[in-house]
């Protein structure tokens, strides 16, 4: 993300305002996000519901140079997340969780856009979900 550690502010589609910023290390707060998703948020992010929460925020804050992660935030809630890896040079996989009650607000599309444009600096030719 090009924007800077501190992130962005964004409008969603309602008018509301969220703060969109890399993960670090200081979030293992994650695991409140993951913990209050239903098991069919967790399927459709992870094509599983039976996923180790620990293990994958984890994941999300160990930095890495095999993935990159975003997190959304209102009033320093996380109210969505999302990563990518790079599987090749010209592919990235996206994995995109976001907050039951906050689903339909526009949070993924968004996730979805800063992705796009910062693969696009890294002539990333095309984006799909993962996969187990």
């Amino acid at each position: 993300m090009s924007d800077g550690e501190d992130g962005v502010d964004a409008l969603l589609m309602d008018g509301g305002i969220v703060h969109v910023r890399p993960v670090s290390e200081r979030d293992a707060r994650l695991t409140g996000l993951y913990t209050r998703a239903s098991q069919r948020s967790r399927y459709l992010c992870f094509f599983t519901a039976g996923i180790s929460i620990d293990r994958e925020v984890q994941r999300l804050v160990t930095p890495s140079d095999d993935h990159v992660a975003l997190v959304v935030e209102h009033d320093g809630l996380a109210v969505g997340v999302a990563s990518y890896g790079v599987s090749s040079s010209a592919q990235a996989e996206i994995t995109v969780l976001v907050d039951d009650a906050w689903q339909g607000d526009g949070i993924g599309s968004l996730l979805i856009e800063h992705y796009g444009a910062a693969l696009a600096l890294l002539t990333i030719e095309s984006m799909g979900f993962l996969s187990p």
